[in-house]
């Protein structure tokens, strides 16, 4: 195959009015084919850009314009982390010639698009190559847990963009610029309709959940803001505007707080003769008396962090210690005598300050690992906890099911019913704002919402009452 060529193209078809996407247009043995670039640009722009397709002149003095000039068509230009990023065409120029006379289109198209939206030379127009680049960082900071949920926002727009495509593979690629109020409301009638992968390959998905079609919101949202830092799109083409924008949903929190009748059980329940049984409900008794500690903080905790001598624990939340407030969210926990039992029962004997308390991670060789254990230990809890619910009597509900998390959910709506100030109990389990903490009350039980009620009532006056 002889060697190809390569020009620039400006297309506006399937873009906002207005606005345009660089792309570079491919000839090889009388075939052509567009490939873009990432690039989105105005009117104005492109105007420019074609007036001065064969170079610059010393009259053009606008920074600005002999900027986007170079991104395009010159030499390339200069990043915000001071790094040589090479024009558009300069790109393709370089991927025809490593090609050489091998040249094949699909060898173009891979090698040309890695070199945009890998982000080493530049920050990608694309939000789905964005999010490819956050899920790859986040791995490499060792931040599983926020990798994979960035992976199914990722796998939820690709889903939607084949399905918004109708075939077309142009409609595949997602410039911020395209992601405006009317996508989002688009994305989100699709993702309640059929955004629920199936396991049938090609078959429209089952409705999803607005909690999550609200989480893939968050994640593009991030993404979004980190463009506009970048200063690959502007602050105009933002499509959460609080006056104008797509406003996230902010589906209710369903209340996960047992009774208390029901807690009392699962304390006092003897197990002895069931020793899985009875690990299931100390870990669970543990996290719920120990401020709601969640899962993930237990199995991470090292003993340096407890003070068996003052009876206390302290520990940064695994959520929360890469934030830059983590030093602010040192949660302290006072230990009760029953969590110290569970801590001398299930506890490693060696108890280097380094050492894990629990012994659940040794074997873990790195992050992914661990949180592989972490999730296998949670799943298995609530699996028991579950069946412990069916022995006590208590037939597991949607809402009420003995799971990890209604541990967390519990210890702050029993300290709520005890007429705590929910500012300590915000700080208790780590919640920067008492919004927060509010989300996790459960509703009041019925002897303590007729009490509330029953001063709704009118008393009748004494006169009345004395009436003749």
């Amino acid at each position: 195959m002889s060697l190809a060529s390569a020009n620039i193209l400006f297309d506006s078809r399937n873009m906002p009015e207005g606005r345009y996407m660089v792309k570079v247009t491919v000839y090889a043995n009388g075939i052509q084919r567009h490939f873009s670039s990432g690039l989105v640009i105005e009117t104005k722009e492109v105007e420019f850009l074609r007036a001065n397709k064969t170079g610059l002149t010393g009259r053009v003095r606008d920074e600005d314009k002999r900027e986007l000039w170079e991104k395009v068509y010159g030499n390339g230009h200069t990043d915000a982390l001071n790094r040589h990023v090479p024009s558009v065409l300069t790109r393709a120029k370089l991927v025809i010639s490593d090609l050489g006379q091998s040249f094949e289109f699909a060898d173009f198209q891979r090698l040309f698009k890695s070199k945009h939206q890998k982000g080493t030379a530049t920050f990608p127009n694309d939000v789905v190559i964005a999010l490819e680049n956050k899920v790859r960082r986040l791995f490499n900071e060792d931040r599983v847990g926020n990798a994979r949920i960035n992976v199914t926002t990722v796998n939820s727009l690709r889903r939607f963009l084949k399905f918004r495509s109708k075939g077309r593979k142009v409609d595949l690629e997602l410039p911020f610029d395209k992601v405006t109020p009317k996508f989002l409301r688009e994305y989100e009638e699709w993702s309640l309709r059929e955004g629920k992968v199936t396991r049938v390959a090609d078959r429209p998905g089952k409705p999803g959940s607005i909690t999550t079609f609200a989480m893939h919101c968050r994640n593009i949202r991030s993404v979004f803001n980190d463009a506009i830092k970048a200063k690959v799109t502007g602050r105009d083409s933002y499509p959460f505007l609080k006056t104008t924008g797509f406003v996230i949903p902010r589906p209710k929190n369903p209340k996960k707080a047992m009774s208390s009748e029901l807690i009392s059980e699962i304390y006092h329940v003897d197990l002895d003769s069931d020793p899985s049984l009875k690990h299931a409900r100390d870990l669970w008794v543990f996290s719920y008396l120990c401020n709601g500690i969640n899962f993930s903080d237990i199995c991470r905790l090292l003993w340096k962090d407890v003070d068996l001598a003052n009876n206390k624990i302290k520990f940064i939340r695994q959520k929360t210690k890469n934030t830059n407030r983590s030093e602010d969210l040192v949660i302290e926990i006072d230990l009760l005598p029953r969590a110290i039992q569970i801590l001398e029962e299930y506890g490693t004997k060696v108890r280097a300050d380094n050492a894990y308390v629990f012994p659940f991670l040794y074997r873990a060789k790195n992050e992914v690992e661990r949180c592989k254990i972490i999730n296998m230990l949670s799943s298995e809890t609530n699996r028991r906890m579950k069946r412990l619910l069916k022995r006590l009597g208590f037939e597991p509900t949607d809402k009420i099911k003995g799971r990890t998390y209604e541990a967390r959910h519990s210890f702050v709506t029993t300290l709520i019913r005890a007429k705590a100030p929910t500012s300590f109990v915000s700080r208790k389990i780590g919640h920067a704002s008492i919004v927060s903490t509010e989300s996790y009350i459960g509703s009041f039980e019925d002897e303590q919402t007729q009490q509330f009620l029953s001063v709704l009532i009118p008393k009748r006056e004494k006169q009345e009452s004395q009436g003749s």
